[in-house]
């Protein structure tokens, strides 16, 4: 029965490129959603209902049982310290990998200061998918934390990373969750809804763990034969406090990766941006960096949700230096601009 469904999944597959690729719309978003429906099926609880069943079975050893945690970072230097300070007393051991090297220097600061457990590769050759899949072949603890060198979770509160230990009794499932986003420092966002979807970040190593497929909406997470769980809580908090140059790049994202297989060809979207669009990158993101920190809005805790711990320290000593550097302006007549 598995083999016929893998069988039936490709030649599907096949039909719907070759249709795509004669009417010319194969970088079409109709296209990767059904793609996407078709890689996923096979990770969905649909076709995993099985695993419900042995997911039924408690195992409270497992829920002390150690966590490793997959990092990638790039250029990530302000805020890895965030993200490490916030899952170290969850995590056992850590598995970085780093983009060019530039943030090594910041994470082994952190390793060194902090006592962590901590691998640290740096593969310039290797994508988003690729470094994930490379430290998956690394990996022997029962659980797996995917947390990204700009994400904060939360470390006290109803939200605190360490709730998660009341779902982590039950083998074979995968844990998701939505998250939120903040942009161009901690105190803002760029949209109404700075809610981002239900995605996979804490795993059961079944033994069934794998890098997705590349023609997949969401290709550069790893997927899982188990049982998705699904908490509606902000546990985390993406942080995207990046140079302007990155930010600029971000938003080219889904027409190289997502939308297209432009990846394919470009394995960095520097390259893409640069070879397709023609664009010069570093006039062009100071030129549109000031007018998106003015399309920015105030993050609400209020209405979204309350900060995470170390969020909250951080910018308490942000606004203590502030406080302090205006009073010694003030004495000493300083011009504050």
């Amino acid at each position: 029965m598995k083999f016929k469904m893998l069988r039936l999944k490709n030649r599907l597959k096949t039909f719907i490129w070759s249709l795509f690729q004669r009417v010319g719309i194969n970088s079409n978003p109709i296209y990767f959603s059904i793609m996407d429906t078709i890689n996923d099926f096979s990770n969905s609880n649909l076709y995993n209902w099985r695993y419900y069943f042995k997911s039924r079975h408690k195992e409270p050893e497992l829920a002390n049982g150690d966590v490793v945690c997959i990092m990638c970072t790039w250029m990530e230097e302000k805020m890895v310290p965030l993200a490490l300070e916030s899952s170290k007393d969850f995590v056992s051991r850590y598995i970085v990998v780093d983009k060019d090297g530039g943030t090594v220097p910041v994470i082994e600061s952190c390793r060194d200061k902090w006592g962590l457990d901590m691998e640290i590769y740096v593969k310039p050759e290797m994508s988003l998918r690729e470094s994930r899949a490379f430290a998956l072949t690394r990996i022997d603890e029962p659980w797996v934390l995917i947390q990204d060198g700009d994400e904060v979770f939360h470390t006290d509160g109803p939200n605190s990373i360490n709730e998660l230990r009341k779902f982590m009794d039950r083998p074979h499932i995968v844990l998701m969750a939505p998250m939120i986003h903040l942009d161009g420092d901690l105190w803002h966002t760029s949209s109404n809804n700075p809610l981002q979807s239900y995605h996979e970040f804490l795993y059961h190593n079944n033994g069934t763990i794998r890098k997705r497929m590349k023609l997949s909406f969401h290709w550069d997470i790893p997927m899982m034969n188990g049982w998705k769980t699904y908490i509606p809580k902000i546990f985390k908090f993406n942080c995207k406090i990046k140079s302007p140059k990155r930010l600029f790049l971000r938003q080219f994202w889904n027409e190289w990766c997502i939308f297209t297989v432009n990846y394919l060809k470009y394995s960095n979207i520097e390259d893409y941006v640069i070879e397709e669009l023609g664009i010069n990158i570093e006039n062009e993101a100071k030129a549109w960096y000031p007018q998106y920190i003015k399309s920015l809005i105030t993050y609400d805790e209020k209405r979204w949700g309350y900060y995470p711990e170390v969020i909250r320290k951080y910018i308490f000593m942000q606004r203590e230096i502030a406080h302090q550097y205006l009073l010694m302006s003030q004495k000493y007549d300083i011009k504050v601009e």
